[in-house]
């Protein structure tokens, strides 16, 4: 009975397994072709309204790739792939998408790519603060102009590279290319598809004026952009304008008006997600109640600034003054942990920002090594002050730090005089990076058929030459789709004719090449470790360093400054 009992149970368990998959997969297909009924606009509000469901929003982020894809958009697929860059917080789907479309224009004479694609190169770095890879962007845009002429990228071009000679103090000349934009724009009709381009390039002639102590022709464009914004009925844009009035009004310390209308424009900026922005605004606000000496406002936004960080792990300049005012503040108020804390996060923002600048080497020893060691001397005291309770354990404790220090520094000594011979051997000797085929060294023979092994050995001598291994998505599955074999006869001639895996394969090729473009690209020499890592198809800067020391003998931290001083 019992058994039958138990039959019985099993038969309804599985009928209703069948049942939820069935419902489950007629949901999917029902989601699927409830989505092929959406626009691209509608796609995109789903895929913000859904932000927080992270699994929803991926769903939206691929469909608008799949509608891109089928309707043959290059835009809007672009577009899918900044949604999925923006979801998994991982910038290589939007940046692959744009070098194969910059890779298979590069040769034509199209008056449109690949000049668009670095433009949206540029601006994807620009707002996450990377701007002296954005500026590479620009100024290679800027070349693909020249060869293929379009007068609307053009304006787009001089806009850019206005905001990047605004960075390097070059106001009155940043102020020329603005006008020039602002020239052509002026002789065009504003509509949907160039408004935000438009209003962009107010807002920076208005700021531009702000520099230069021309503050009636700051508030002029501002008028232009509050217009604008209300014609078209776009609140985000409104938005803008408010926090550009207050900015201009704190010039003229009406400190209540800029209050009321930065205030105001917060909700605007961060439903465009403008991350910058909103950390520039709410520095602002602390400094401004500093000023007015309200305490508990002025700390409640210098927090607010480093919420941003906090959500996006994004590095920008507002964090460094709002993270020294709050160790300062908390060093008034006694309070070592929290003190400890905005000193940390000070010193990480100041190497990551100054990682960025010309001086490199110089910065980072003046600015980040000394601070951050003076600061763990600090904690080891502390540390060893509430530890040892007699003078014999303290000087028990300093002669033993003392020997660990010396230990340290002569570990240190021999470590850097062995990463300097090995740097000097990579300077020595240029690596090359393709073996010819006749000089590859057989370990044993192979079943493999002679004609297919010679097809693929001259396959993988391009593949070499061209260097397409510094796509990302390369896997042993994805080449060997592409050499139109199968993955156990690519691998097999990979371990016999160079004489190692795949992964080690791959890895060794894309350090080569790093260590030679490190050596002759002065501009890709200036990158983070983390956008070179994105550069040669590493995933994680992790992963990039311990190819490059495996490889090298050394890190790339200290190639890239040994480097420098030659």
């Amino acid at each position: 009975m019992r058994k039958n009992q138990l039959l019985f149970r099993v038969f309804i368990t599985g009928i209703f397994f069948l049942i939820t998959m069935s419902t489950s997969y007629g949901q999917a297909i029902t989601k699927k072709d409830t989505l092929a009924n959406y626009t691209f606009d509608q796609l995109s509000d789903k895929f913000y309204a859904a932000k927080p469901d992270s699994l929803k929003a991926v769903l939206y982020a691929n469909y608008y790739v799949e509608k891109g894809r089928r309707e043959k958009d290059t835009i809007e697929t672009g577009e899918g792939y900044y949604y999925l860059s923006d979801i998994t917080k991982d910038s290589t789907h939007f940046v692959s998408y744009w070098d194969h479309i910059i890779k298979i224009t590069k040769q034509t004479k199209n008056n449109f790519y690949p000049a668009y694609s670095y433009f949206r190169k540029g601006d994807f770095y620009f707002h996450k603060g990377n701007k002296e890879i954005a500026l590479k962007n620009y100024l290679l845009m800027q070349n693909a102009i020249l060869l293929n002429k379009n007068d609307s990228l053009k304006s787009l071009n001089q806009t850019r590279l206005g905001m990047s000679k605004i960075r390097n103090g070059e106001i009155e000349n940043a102020l020329i290319l603005f006008k020039k934009s602002y020239s052509y724009l002026e002789k065009r009709e504003i509509n949907n598809n160039n408004i935000n381009n438009y209003y962009s390039l107010l807002l920076n002639i208005s700021n531009t004026y702000r520099s230069l102590k021309l503050y009636d022709s700051a508030l002029f464009y501002n008028k232009k952009m509050k217009s604008l914004s209300l014609k078209y009925r776009d609140s985000i844009l409104y938005g803008y304008s408010l926090y550009n009035f207050g900015r201009l009004e704190l010039i003229k310390k009406n400190y209540s008006t800029a209050i009321d209308s930065i205030k105001k424009s917060i909700p605007k900026i961060a439903a465009d997600e403008n991350y910058y922005t909103l950390s520039l605004i709410y520095l602002s606000l602390g400094n401004t109640y500093h000023k007015l000496k309200k305490a508990e406002s002025s700390i409640k936004y210098y927090k607010k600034t480093d919420s941003i960080f906090q959500k996006t792990g994004y590095y920008y300049k507002s964090q460094k003054p709002a993270y020294k005012f709050l160790a300062n503040y908390y060093k008034e108020k006694n309070n070592d942990s929290k003190q400890l804390e905005y000193i940390n996060k000070y010193i990480r923002v100041d190497s990551i920002l100054n990682a960025r600048s010309k001086n490199i080497s110089k910065v980072l020893k003046d600015n980040y090594d000394i601070p951050n060691l003076l600061a763990e001397k600090k904690l080891i005291e502390n540390r060893l002050k509430s530890q040892l309770s007699s003078t014999k354990k303290w000087v028990v404790g300093i002669s033993t730090l003392a020997l660990i220090l010396s230990f340290f520094l002569i570990h240190q000594s021999k470590k850097r005089k062995s990463y300097k011979n090995r740097f000097q051997e990579l300077m020595k000797f240029p690596i090359q990076e393709v073996t010819p085929k006749e000089k590859m060294v057989v370990k044993k023979e192979t079943a493999i058929p002679r004609e297919t092994v010679e097809n693929i050995l001259d396959l993988l001598e391009q593949f070499e030459n061209n260097h397409d291994y510094i796509s990302s998505e390369i896997t042993l599955s994805s080449l060997a789709k592409t050499f139109e074999t199968n993955s156990k006869y690519l691998s097999q001639l990979i371990n016999q004719y160079k004489g190692k895996s795949f992964n080690s394969y791959i890895n060794e090729l894309r350090i080569n090449y790093t260590v030679e473009k490190l050596k002759t690209d002065l501009i890709f020499r200036k990158y983070s470790i983390k956008a070179i890592a994105y550069e040669v198809g590493f995933n994680t800067t992790e992963s990039f360093s311990k190819a490059f020391y495996k490889n090298t003998g050394i890190r790339p931290s200290f190639f890239i400054k040994e480097l420098e001083k030659q």
